[in-house]
């Protein structure tokens, strides 16, 4: 930061310390995305002798050089992409451009038209022969399988794995928990058992509605952090779900 007036040097160190805050709220895995895709996509245009990152290339070329990356580009096994994959390309392009000042935007401007026209149509190509049905995608346990996965001891208390994803299978299924997210952030004091009053149904009368008020209710409350996906609407829902589960679903297990 050499001659730079004090007032000066001052700025530049708050946009530095600004700039460090603003890279560190991001996803770490939209930020690994983002570098994936610009490494696959510097290779392709390394093969046509294109040694510019995208960032230094005028618009009308760089719309033509996408719309040959959506037509022609391939895994390295020759296979086509699914078509999500390669709108992931375009979003990923779109997030670099925008991170490194570029006043273009490849999902709007007009300049870059006949390379999102390229893109639709080669999504509608590969929707033909057969690509994004997701034959892979997940579908619902049923309760025989989930019960097979207690019995055989995949799920259990039995030794640490089997906790391990018995607690994870819970938090995914009455939480909404997702893979990796919220159980990374999880901290020690963010989980806690609490004593609630049972509800006394309105059939209850007399003796049996007054006994019933000193039956307590053990639950275990959870402080979500927030996501994406969680509202402090749903974080009540789930946490009445995880009373439930340790209600009904714990002691049918064990």
């Amino acid at each position: 930061m050499a001659n730079l007036s004090p007032a000066e040097e001052a700025t530049s160190k708050d946009e530095v310390e600004i700039e460090r805050f603003l890279q560190e709220q991001k996803s770490k895995n939209t930020q690994y995305k983002t570098k994936s895709d610009l490494n696959e996509s510097k290779k392709y245009c390394e093969s046509l002798k294109e040694s510019r990152a995208i960032e230094d290339i005028p618009a009308n070329e760089l719309d033509l050089l996408l719309s040959k990356f959506f037509i022609s580009f391939r895994k390295q096994n020759g296979t086509e992409y699914e078509p999500g994959t390669l709108s992931g390309f375009q979003r990923s392009f779109e997030r670099h451009l925008r991170e490194k000042g570029s006043l273009i935007n490849i999902l709007k401007d007009n300049e870059f038209s006949k390379s999102r026209e390229v893109l639709a149509a080669k999504r509608k190509n590969l929707v033909r022969q057969g690509k994004g049905n997701c034959p892979n995608a997940t579908r619902e346990l049923t309760e025989a399988e989930e019960d097979a996965l207690f019995e055989n001891g995949l799920f259990g208390v039995q030794d640490p794995k089997s906790l391990q994803r018995a607690l994870w299978w819970f938090l995914s299924l009455h939480f909404g928990w997702r893979a990796r997210d919220e159980s990374r952030k999880l901290c020690w004091r963010d989980v806690g058992l609490a004593v609630i009053l049972k509800r006394i149904p309105n059939t209850l009368c007399g003796s049996q509605k007054e006994a019933a008020k000193h039956v307590p209710e053990k639950m275990v409350d959870i402080k979500e952090r927030s996501n994406r996906k969680r509202t402090q609407a749903t974080s009540q829902d789930a946490q009445l779900n995880f009373r439930k589960l340790f209600e009904v679903t714990v002691p049918k297990r064990y």
